[in-house]
């Protein structure tokens, strides 16, 4: 299967066979379709956050990416797939648990990044993100450096 640059639809290889990216992918198509869109450069919104917890609920068509890049310095962003257009909220911790930054937005359906300036946390080493979807929630770990 390669998944077309513009994300609109896939072939079978050898075959030439099109075949059409529906909600009803696995989550694993799902992803490498969101990949693919991200890199042709397809619309995302751009707000500044951060987020903390440790768990993460599997949801079809759900995604939270490792910020990038990771360590930082001065500026980070995150990248998270949703299923269809929703309100979600991103928090940023740090290791005690204190809550440094919470972004909450309504995001379209698909591939998002918000993007975190290290002024904004007032703080460097590890902290942790969450991201809050619907019943979905995710968390991953962040380095900042001085």
């Amino acid at each position: 299967l390669v998944v077309q640059g513009d994300g609109s639809g896939c072939t079978t290889q050898g075959t030439g066979e099109q075949v059409m990216v529906t909600e009803e992918m696995t989550p694993s198509m799902t992803n490498a379709v969101a990949g693919r869109k991200k890199m042709a450069g397809h619309q995302s919104n751009a707000v500044s956050g951060d987020a903390f917890g440790l768990g993460n609920f599997i949801g079809e068509g759900y995604d939270l990416e490792q910020n990038q890049p990771n360590p930082f310095q001065v500026a980070t962003q995150i990248g998270f797939t949703l299923p269809q257009s929703m309100d979600a909220r991103i928090e940023v911790f740090d290791v005690t648990g204190r809550m440094l930054k919470s972004i909450q937005g309504a995001f379209i359906k698909g591939y998002n990044t918000v993007e975190f300036q290290r002024a904004d946390l007032r703080q460097s080493g590890v902290l942790y993100y969450r991201l809050h979807a619907g019943d979905y929630v995710a968390t991953k770990r962040m380095i900042v450096i001085d």
